[in-house]
């Protein structure tokens, strides 16, 4: 139950470019998430193991036909994705407070990106993300932290009631 905090000797840093003020960490945080989104779309988009993948998730019982082994593909997957929580997990350390209740909040609005991005949609997923994020730095700057929450969902409720299917969604 205790709350605890990753202190580091970067995260006193700031960078300076132009006239805007960053720390070091988000810097950090910016371009590794960058390289990882890069990488990902590379290699969905441009190798032969990309192309497993999006045709597992299209018709996996087409591609058991072809020859593709699912359960040995859905395994590397899901250990791919566990590499990228801990990535994740450790580029947004600096940033919380970290308590048993903490991993609630981030599951809650990667499921609202999820969801107004469109299943299925990483573009989609991508922009909702910068959506959400961008939405996130405003409200907060400009409102206290609690109700810049409601923000965030108020948005979430607006995506459902007038595109269901997500912002890049197909019906």
């Amino acid at each position: 139950s205790d709350f605890r905090v990753m202190t580091s000797f970067i995260a006193l840093s700031k960078v300076h470019m132009g006239p805007l003020v960053m720390r070091t960490t988000q810097l950090i945080a910016f371009l590794v998430s960058m390289g990882v989104i890069g990488a990902l779309y590379w290699m969905i988009t441009k190798t032969e193991f990309g192309c497993t993948i999006r045709a597992t998730a299209y018709k996996p019982d087409i591609a058991r036909l072809m020859g593709i082994n699912v359960d040995r593909l859905q395994l590397i997957i899901f250990v791919l994705s566990i590499i990228m929580i801990g990535v994740a997990a450790g580029v947004l350390a600096p940033y919380f407070t970290f308590s048993p209740y903490s991993g609630l909040t981030l599951a809650l609005f990667g499921l609202i990106i999820l969801v107004m991005g469109g299943f299925g949609s990483w573009e989609g997923t991508l922009v909702a993300s910068l959506i959400i994020g961008l939405v996130y730095g405003i409200s907060s700057f400009y409102i206290p932290n609690a109700m810049a929450i409601l923000v965030h969902y108020f948005l979430f409720y607006l995506v459902l009631v007038f595109r269901p299917q997500g912002l890049f969604g197909v019906r």
